[in-house]
């Protein structure tokens, strides 16, 4: 689904199926622990006549902001991810299993797996692993629930 923005132009670049595949993360979201505990805030916004994703993090503890794209010269999605503490990340990939999924080189030998899943309650699950060449987990750094927050409520 595009923006009103795209849907009000008469040739929108961006208002493809390929374009659309990371649509379900668009929003306000509160963003839960696996304990159920709240850790931070993230929008989640259309830029550049819905060509671009722009993600805000807020907590306690930290902010960030990513921008994610889709590249239809490779058929890949990219995201680069700028934090407050000035850690960044720049990864790729596309849609797996129903979860976009993307990639970063860690070391040699290991990467960073990054999934947004979309679950059947309305949330998105995030989860960052860093996994071998082979794909089994090393460790993981996140997991985080995503609830939208209801248009009437401020924080």
């Amino acid at each position: 689904m595009c923006s009103n923005v795209c849907l009000s132009q008469t040739k929108c670049v961006c208002c493809n199926e390929a374009y659309q595949e990371f649509d379900f993360w668009l929003g306000e979201w509160e963003v839960f622990d696996s304990a159920n505990n709240l850790i931070g805030w993230n929008t989640i916004s259309y830029k550049q006549d819905s060509c671009l994703l722009q993600e805000n993090w807020r907590s306690k503890a930290s902010t960030g902001t990513s921008y994610s794209y889709y590249d239809r010269k490779t058929g890949k999605w990219n995201q680069l991810w700028i934090d407050n503490a000035g850690g960044n990340l720049s990864l790729q990939g596309n849609i797996q299993s129903g979860s976009m999924t993307m990639y970063a080189q860690a070391s040699d030998s290991s990467l960073h797996r990054i999934r947004w899943t979309p679950m059947d309650n309305g949330e998105v699950k995030q989860r960052w692993d860093v996994v071998s060449l082979n794909q089994n987990i090393i460790t993981t750094l996140f997991i985080g629930y995503y609830r939208r927050i209801e248009e009437n409520i401020e924080y």
